[in-house]
């Protein structure tokens, strides 16, 4: 009879195992579909900082003026010319071309309107005369405008600059998900010129 009775399972232990089986499933399968955007978030963003980090840095040993353009989805950077008077794509080096961001990620720039240029002043602006007559004085100036105008289509200006001094305009950048209501990852610059990378996760 005894071994008669070690031979099955009884109801309960198989229900026992289902029970267990099902568990170790389930899971599985949570393990499997993890949403892994808020790690990609903060690779992305830390990617960044350190990048900004780099080329404030280079602006100062290369003594130049650097610049970083936002988009809705990524950025790149800018060099200023003195020799052409005007920023140009800065891709010499493969970390700083342009980037994009993956589509789930976004964006957003609060800068402030910087209030001086870099080069010198044109010829046309800086001289005047007297001794010129009225019409053609003014179909110069237009003229004048019409060309400043058609290069400042033509040429970029950043919304952030890195100085060759070390210094960096004023600048929030913040870097969060597209359909997520986690607080976003915010890149700025203190009063000591100094970059700062908060992490919402970090207490």
């Amino acid at each position: 009879m005894r071994r008669r009775l070690q031979k099955g399972f009884t109801l309960f232990e198989i229900m026992v195992v289902m029970v267990i089986i099902s568990i170790v499933t389930g899971v599985t399968v949570l393990s499997f579909n993890t949403d892994n955007s808020p790690r990609e978030l903060d690779r992305e963003a830390r990617r960044l900082f350190q990048v900004l980090r780099l080329l404030s840095d280079e602006a100062v040993l290369q003594n130049k003026e650097f610049g970083l353009e936002i988009y809705e989805d990524g950025y790149s950077f800018l060099q200023f010319e003195f020799d052409n008077n005007e920023w140009l794509e800065f891709d010499d080096l493969e970390l700083f071309r342009a980037y994009l961001i993956p589509e789930s990620m976004r964006l957003v720039l609060y800068s402030q309107d910087i209030p001086f240029e870099l080069g010198q002043q044109s010829e046309s602006a800086s001289q005047s005369s007297p001794d010129f007559d009225e019409q053609d004085g003014l179909s110069e100036n237009n003229q004048n405008q019409n060309d400043q105008s058609q290069t400042e289509q033509n040429n970029k200006k950043p919304s952030v600059w890195f100085l060759s001094s070390g210094e960096v305009t004023p600048f929030e950048l913040e870097f969060s998900l597209q359909e997520n209501n986690i607080d976003p990852y915010k890149i700025s610059v203190n009063d000591l010129g100094q970059l700062i990378l908060e992490d919402p996760y970090d207490e």
